[in-house]
């Protein structure tokens, strides 16, 4: 959850940003409250911290350094109680907060730091739960369809209505499998163009997705790991999962289900190969000790797929 958009539900307003140039766009996982100044090193990234400033009434620029240590570690924002043991925060300590682009939140007097918690707490878990929940649903509906042996052009046909966006997969090649059906030609000509550099520049090893933008057009790439290694690319246009936190978990359990298709696919591939691997050893084999009339040997390789070769012309001396 994006600390603006938590700001910006009613029930939170009472809630006053104090820096000018806080950054609103940052992530709340979660919330504590503590009056301690090592905080730092216990609480969690994307932490919402509040607290009535107790240990900073005796010298209050030490919380300079303070926030400088919460932003090391991605904190979301710093909600403080003023009124009680500090009335008024110093400039220096305002200023600060806006070099970090951390917000630092007022709250009222009449509101204690209990009830701000468990508010908050308790909103974060129920949106939280909700992206769960989607996410969950996401999984189920393309791994059914993987169960059901649907084709690759319903699973990203699927794909493209939960993320709302034009879906395309590509092979380690740079290969177009298949695309949804709001993908154009030409942005698809494009973004394969681009996605062949990546390739060829190596830019595509990483594990996570990687969002590109080139030429007023942005794409994400997400690789499809097979059994070591990336063996296909999941391809997003004009996608970014980090502006919503819950399409980050609907994308991976979306590639959780691709990576079972994919495993798949090519398990049956080696076991086909395997298979004929073996009745190819046999067959020659049997050869050797008895040779076959044409008839048993078109007979022993016909589930196989062995047929009788086309002879065009007379080639007998």
């Amino acid at each position: 959850m994006v600390l603006g958009d938590l700001l910006a539900r009613k029930q939170f307003q009472y809630l006053k940003v104090l820096n000018a140039n806080a950054d609103l766009s940052r992530t709340v996982f979660t919330v504590e409250s503590t009056e301690t100044t090592d905080v730092a090193k216990y609480i969690p990234q994307n932490t919402l911290l509040l607290m009535t400033g107790m240990a900073f009434k005796d010298n209050p620029l030490h919380m300079c350094s303070f926030l400088e240590e919460l932003d090391e570690i991605s904190c979301a924002g710093v909600a403080i109680k003023l009124g009680r043991f500090i009335d008024k925060l110093d400039e220096r300590v305002i200023a600060a907060a806006d070099q970090l682009g951390l917000a630092i939140l007022q709250i009222p007097m009449n509101v204690t730091l209990g009830q701000v918690y468990r508010e908050i707490l308790s909103y974060i878990w129920e949106n939280q739960n909700d992206y769960l929940l989607g996410a969950l649903n996401a999984q189920k509906k393309i791994s059914n369809l993987i169960l059901q042996g649907s084709s690759m052009k319903s699973i990203v046909n699927n794909m493209t209505m939960i993320l709302n966006k034009p879906v395309m997969i590509m092979d380690l090649f740079g290969t177009i499998l298949e695309y949804g059906y709001n993908y154009t030609r030409a942005d698809r000509e494009k973004t394969v163009e681009d996605v062949e550099l990546l390739m060829k520049e190596k830019r595509l090893e990483e594990e996570k997705y990687s969002v590109y933008q080139k030429e007023g057009r942005r794409f994400c790439v997400h690789p499809v790991k097979g059994v070591s290694r990336n063996t296909n690319y999941i391809v997003i246009s004009d996608f970014d999962p980090k502006e919503k936190e819950e399409t980050v978990l609907i994308l991976e359990q979306i590639i959780m289900a691709l990576e079972m298709y994919f495993y798949r696919s090519l398990y049956v591939k080696y076991n086909d190969m395997e298979i004929w691997e073996e009745y190819r050893s046999f067959f020659f084999s049997q050869l050797e000790k008895t040779p076959e009339s044409e008839p048993q040997v078109l007979t022993m390789g016909k589930s196989y797929g062995l047929k009788k070769a086309s002879v065009r012309g007379d080639h007998r001396a």
